[in-house]
C-alpha cells in the first residue's frame, strides 16, 4: 500500500512540474526563422572554414615534400659536381704530356740518318 501511495504521490509531483513549464518562448515566429538562419549560415561558414584548413594542411604537406625533394637534388647535384672535379683533376694529373724520351730527339734523327747515308756511300 506504501507503495502504491508513493507511485501515486510521485506521478502528482511530475504532473504538476509538467503543467508549470510553458513551451511558449519569448521569441516570435519570424525571429526563429532569422535564428535558424543565422545557425545554418554559421554551420556553412564553418564548414567552408573547416574545408580551408584541410586544403592548407594539404598544402604544407606539400611544400614541406617538395622542400625535401629539392634538398635531395641538391645534394645530388653537390655530389654529381664533387665527383666530376675529382675526376677532372686525376684526368689531368694521369694525363700530362710526359717528357720526350732520350730518343724522340730530332736532332738525334738527322745526325743518325747523316751517319747513315756517310756510311752506306763509302
Amino acid at each position: 500500500m506504501k507503495n502504491i501511495l508513493f507511485v501515486f504521490i510521485l506521478c502528482s509531483f511530475t504532473t504538476i512540474a509538467q503543467k508549470k513549464q510553458k513551451l511558449d518562448t519569448c521569441f516570435t515566429k519570424e525571429e526563429i526563422l532569422d535564428i535558424s538562419f543565422t545557425l545554418d549560415s554559421l554551420e556553412q561558414i564553418n564548414e567552408h572554414k573547416d574545408h580551408i584548413i584541410t586544403k592548407h594542411i594539404l598544402l604544407d604537406s606539400l611544400k614541406e615534400k617538395r622542400y625535401w625533394l629539392l634538398d635531395d637534388q641538391y645534394k645530388h647535384c653537390i655530389s654529381q659536381r664533387d665527383t666530376l672535379q675529382t675526376t677532372l683533376t686525376d684526368y689531368i694529373q694521369n694525363h700530362q704530356p710526359a717528357e720526350p724520351k732520350w730518343y724522340d730527339n730530332n736532332l738525334l734523327y738527322f745526325i743518325g740518318g747523316v751517319l747513315l747515308t756517310a756510311f752506306v756511300l763509302r
